[in-house]
């Protein structure tokens, strides 16, 4: 990675010009939040550093949902996540900047002056420029970086932890053999929250007591149920159902503070916390603030100084790394020489789904390893979000196995299915005869490579910088992180269209909803760039604002993440033609799950049973071991979501089982690259690999040989002569298929074969396909009368109505069973296949349905669970299908004469004026949107001022995913303006 001279740096990386008022403020509770909203009334701009994914402080992250009556003493129940939705909105009313998912790792400091704060993150080391720090962390961490971590310092671990099923108690603490337990209720009906305290040594230079305290602590919790269970009378029932982290509880440390512009702020609540506390902590904070703001001066950015880490000066350099990643966030990216260094055979970055199961292969053949994950457990999605179920997929082998110890535990230990996802990857870990490690909130925020082979990994937690090396890595972080930072090349989304699927922020909803998944459910807010720290902080925040009161996940996931260039680029083509791959090493076995709109449109919309095939009811997948080899490295494998190959082919891969067994597979190919002394990860031996694989039932039988033929031109034109089986011959290679389809249409005109010769560009059919098109417009539907519950009438074009209630999961209408609406299925296949053909006849038809495509929109009662409700759009168009068509027939077939149509459309209720503000207060369907920027370029293309003008809008849009699309369809400049 380069590097710049300090000075040179400095003036290359400032986005702060002339002199700056910003205060960074450690700690995200109440404290912390009451600092911000003083410090912005009083006219300076506040940034909140917190590492985790949420505001509310140790008590938000330890589930302490009850606080003590000042007066009365009688403990109040809370729901943590209504607290951080509480602090999350007085954060953004008052105009401060929430920066989670972020460490303060040091303090640059010059002349008794913190000049800047380093800021420690999944995308790099930063500098953020300061004129003051204000520490209110429960952690203090201020005196950390001053005085140096903790060691062997007495405190005081409050641990609670979530039980179900336990409607009969009395009192408010139970005596337990083994520990005193107290009890608050919860705002659950049966739910009880068991609080117990222990003394312990906290070692902060050892980088991993952490994560060893946390997993005990976690072993004991379910001891304690064990015991709650055959000791209290009438929870003989009792479940285990959600474990936190611990909260410490010490005393104010001593900081020799030399610095003018730092100032300590009590955030520490004591060990039994009243409203009484929480007010006087908030009106100190903003009384001392208050007087500490007084006296500052602003200051010019200065980079100039020494970087005061956890008691150590450490070297480190600006870089002129330009920072996509951290738009419109005054952060300059630097490059950190850490003061030590770990080994291990291998490490593991990323303890999510595919992670943990990498660290249990390599557990399983003995290799001294590390997981390292920004959580304080294992599981990822699966822990955090309780998303523990397999939906569809290749269910054996590690996933089968994983299932079954999981279970066991459900069963053995009376534990929530996700609290067993926990345990037992902890057991494994706590496992004497196991050689591995794990280094849980801990991020991992820099990647050293030399020629194509990565040195190190730094890593940041509250011990310090460390520089983990290993012989292999794992990138297990599901978004390609490590190689990311390695400068290796990677994809996101659509490279065409910038299209990806939507992100999910998990959580627990007990107010509306008693029986859908233990009460989980996802909310598909929005559509999130991994890849901008700014785009990532407003998904949380908007995530935070409409989720759950009673709960929100410690993880904001998106479906679809950045993927490597690998040796082998999976494509849907080799996918759906089933070609064979001897060096497989992971299957799929899954339906089509997109939650987004697909890049390959047609092809992948004709796969249904009857255009696929009869007899398979999911799409099979060989996944060969080049796809998890990213292309210039030699000592790194990639799993999860990052793995090479198109948007399309890599979605059919992302389940849970998937993940699982894939990660299992890399292990043990980490495995061989260790014991076989390898020097590149293409020397393994995948033969001997893939019979490992198969005695463990991670490779099925149709792996080890093609289980169904191969698709040939053959077989692609005998499908022809089927009703929609067309789909075999689009994917086969053109200078094969066209000359025997032209040879087909001369013996018999059908619909199939034209539909073909179309999609590759041949006029043969076109005929055909046009009168179709003009039968099926005279059926066509035309209005859609619908109340959002219950039966919804269609309307025909002729005015004949169709009444039905079939209605989708989600509450939306289904049309295909009436007869206006297989017409308009029908006529929006043959305009997609139309569009392909560069023929003037086929215009008029297009634009006389782009000038009646409006069929109205309203909002949808869409179910009755949140889940339902947060998975729709919420607010659509009916015919939502026939305008993405349209948008995409004249983005090919860009003509003057659809301005005024599009131009119209664009400016229909529902699809206008989805740009969203940088308060992104309410954001809209991203649907919707997408479709707006489809029109919107459409009408570009087509020579239109107003969709160049909304393109140029969007630019400025704070979702980062549409202000590039937008970025990028301005520089498709318009053509064929003469047709």
């Amino acid at each position: 990675m380069r590097i710049l001279n300090v000075c040179l740096a400095a003036s290359l990386c400032l986005s702060v010009r002339g002199n700056m008022r910003n205060i960074a403020i450690l700690g995200g509770g109440q404290a912390a939040i009451s600092v911000a909203e003083t410090v912005q009334k009083l006219g300076w701009k506040a940034y909140v550093i917190a590492p985790e994914n949420h505001l509310g402080g140790a008590l938000a992250s330890s589930n302490h949902c009850w606080i003590l009556n000042g007066t009365t003493g009688e403990s109040l129940m809370r729901p943590i996540g209504a607290l951080q939705k509480e602090l999350y909105a007085r954060a953004m009313d008052c105009g401060a900047n929430p920066l989670p998912l972020s460490h303060c790792a040091g303090f640059l400091v010059a002349d008794k002056t913190v000049k800047a704060v380093a800021v420690a993150n999944k995308f790099g080391v930063f500098l953020l420029p300061v004129a003051a720090v204000i520490d209110a962390s429960h952690e203090q961490i201020a005196a950390n970086h001053i005085s140096g971590c903790l060691k062997a310092e007495p405190v005081i671990v409050e641990y609670n932890f979530e039980i179900v099923r336990a409607h009969a108690f009395t009192g408010n603490s139970w005596v337990l053999p083994s520990a005193h337990v107290e009890i608050h209720r919860t705002l659950r009906d049966g739910n009880l929250c068991v609080s117990f305290r222990e003394n312990r040594v906290l070692d902060e230079t050892d980088w991993l007591s952490s994560s060893r305290m946390q997993m005990d602590l976690r072993r004991k919790a379910v001891d304690l149920v064990s015991e709650i269970r055959k000791t209290v009378p009438g929870l003989q029932d009792a479940q285990l159902a959600r474990i936190a982290a611990p909260r410490i509880i010490a005393s104010e440390r001593e900081c020799n503070n030399a610095f003018g512009n730092l100032l300590r702020v009590k955030g520490t609540f004591p060990e039994r916390p009243t409203t009484h506390d929480v007010r006087i902590i908030e009106r100190n904070a903003e009384e001392q603030t208050r007087d500490f703001v007084k006296n500052l001066k602003t200051l010019k950015p200065d980079y100039q100084g020494e970087l005061l880490s956890t008691g150590q000066k450490l070297a480190f350099a600006l870089s002129d790394w330009q920072d996509p990643d951290v738009e419109g966030l005054p952060l300059a990216r630097i490059e950190i020489t850490p003061a030590s260094e770990v080994r291990y055979d291998a490490a593991v970055i990323g303890g999510g789904t595919g992670g943990s199961s990498a660290m249990s292969a390599l557990a399983s053949q003995k290799i001294q390893a590390i997981t390292v994950d920004m959580l304080p457990f294992l599981g990822g999605t699966t822990t955090a979000g309780g998303v523990s179920g397999a939906w569809h997929g290749y269910t054996k082998g590690a996933y089968e196995d994983y299932t079954k110890g999981r279970n066991a535990l459900v069963r053995a230990e009376s534990l929530s299915s996700f609290c067993a996802s926990i345990r037992h990857w902890d057991k494994i870990l706590l496992d004497p005869e196991n050689r591995q490690d794990f280094a849980g909130s801990t991020v991992a925020c820099g990647t050293a490579k030399e020629q194509d082979r990565v040195t190190g990994v730094l890593l940041y937690s509250n011990s310090g910088f460390k520089r983990l090396v290993a012989k292999i890595y794992l990138d297990m972080t599901g978004e390609a992180t490590l190689c990311d930072q390695a400068g290796i090349k990677t994809e996101l989304g659509d490279p065409d269209t910038g299209w990806i699927q939507s992100s999910s922020c998990w959580g627990l909803e007990y107010w509306t909803t008693s029986n859908f998944q233990q009460n989980h459910f996802a909310n598909d807010l929005d559509v999130v760039d991994p890849t901008c720290y700014k785009d990532v902080i407003r998904g949380i925040g908007l995530a935070h604002r409409k989720n759950s009161d009673y709960h929100i996940a410690q993880i904001y996931t998106q479906r679809e993440a950045r993927r490597i260039i690998g040796e082998h680029y999976l494509n849907v083509k080799d996918i759906l033609t089933r070609k064979f791959h001897d060096d497989a090493i992971a299957v799929s076995s899954c339906l089509f799950d997109t939650h987004g709109r697909l890049s390959t449109e047609i092809p992948l919309r004709c796969i249904t049973k009857d255009a696929y095939d009869p007899e398979d009811k999911e799409i099979r997948v060989l996944i060969p071991v080049g796809t998890f080899i990213p292309k210039g490295l030699a000592n790194v494998l990639v799993g999860a979501k990052a793995i090479s190959g198109e948007r399309d082919a890599t979605t059919l891969c992302r389940m849970n089982p998937e993940i699982t067994n894939a990660g299992f597979s890399l292990g043990f190919l980490a495995s061989q690259f260790i014991t076989r002394k390898l020097g590149n990860t293409r020397d393994a031996d995948i033969q001997a690999l893939r019979q490992q694989l198969i005695q463990r039932k991670i490779l099925p039988s149709w792996a080890e040989k093609p289980s169904v033929p191969e698709w040939t031109l053959e077989f692609a034109v005998e499908r022809l002569s089927e009703p929609d089986g067309f789909l075999p011959a689009l994917l086969m290679p053109k200078e094969q298929i066209v000359p025997k389809l032209k040879e087909l249409y001369q013996q018999k005109q059908t619909r199939q074969v034209a539909y073909v010769l179309a999609y590759f560009g041949e006029p043969d059919g076109q005929k055909l396909l046009l009168k179709e098109l003009k039968q099926q417009m005279a059926i066509d539907m035309h209005e859609v009368r619908d109340s959002g519950v219950g039966e919804f009438t269609v309307v025909d074009v002729k005015g004949e109505t169709f009444t039905s209630d079939k209605r989708s999961n989600y509450g939306v209408p289904v049309f295909g069973e009436l007869k206006p609406g297989k017409a308009y299925g029908m006529v929006n296949r043959i305009v997609g296949f139309l569009a392909h053909l560069d023929s003037e006849e086929s215009l008029e038809p297009v634009l006389q349905l782009t000038e009646r495509a409006w069929a109205g929109g309203t909002d949808l009662n869409t179910g009755n669970t949140p889940y339902a409700i947060a998975r729709t759009d919420g607010t659509t168009t009916y015919f939502h299908g026939r305008l993405w068509t349209i948008a995409t027939f004249f983005n090919e077939r860009p003509t003057p004469k659809a301005i005024k149509p599009l131009t119209e459309l664009l400016n229909k209720k529902f699809v206008g004026g989805n740009i969203v503000n940088e308060y992104w207060s309410d954001v809209p369907p991203l649907q919707m949107t997408y479709l707006e920027v489809m029109l919107a370029q459409a009408l570009h293309r087509c020579g239109g001022e107003q969709g160049t003008q909304r393109l140029q809008a969007f630019t400025n849009d704070s979702r980062a995913i549409f202000r590039n699309m937008a970025k990028a369809a301005l520089k498709n400049q318009p053509k064929n303006l003469a047709k």
